[in-house]
């Protein structure tokens, strides 16, 4: 085993790689179908989302149904594509673009966002992170 092995191995987590590589995958999936009651059940009831990160935040899981919410009556359909899943411990890194479709346009935002997960599994912080440069247009 190589030093970097070893020290990855090292990583104090509570969780599983599987748990959290499958509830990022699940998350991604949800926007597609814009299925807010599968992506809330990732989430810890007190979690912390920030959209782009360093916005105001949203606290607790209401707030952040509000927020998608909102996007569930844009004008667009979504469609995330997973670039990759970095997990190390109990802290996630998903890259993904979104591809967001509406009959006049179409763009992408390219996206990476971190997790933090708590001792029951469940996502307690989100922090996006994007700004225009990450916004493109699609043909």
């Amino acid at each position: 085993m190589s030093s970097m092995e070893q020290l990855y191995q090292s990583i104090q987590h509570k969780n599983s790689r599987d748990h959290i590589e499958t509830a990022l995958h699940i998350y991604a999936a949800s926007f597609k179908d814009h299925d807010i009651e599968k992506r809330s059940q990732l989430f810890a009831d007190n979690a912390r989302f920030e959209d782009p990160a360093n916005a105001p935040a949203f606290n607790g899981l209401a707030a952040i149904q509000q927020f998608w919410q909102g996007l569930k009556a844009a004008p667009y359909s979504l469609e995330p594509e997973v670039h990759q899943v970095v997990i190390c411990g109990d802290s996630a890194l998903l890259d993904f673009t979104m591809h967001m479709k509406a009959q006049s346009e179409s763009r992408s935002l390219h996206v990476r966002d971190i997790f933090e997960f708590d001792e029951q599994g469940k996502i307690s912080s989100l922090k996006a992170f994007w700004d225009p440069s990450c916004l493109n247009e699609e043909s």
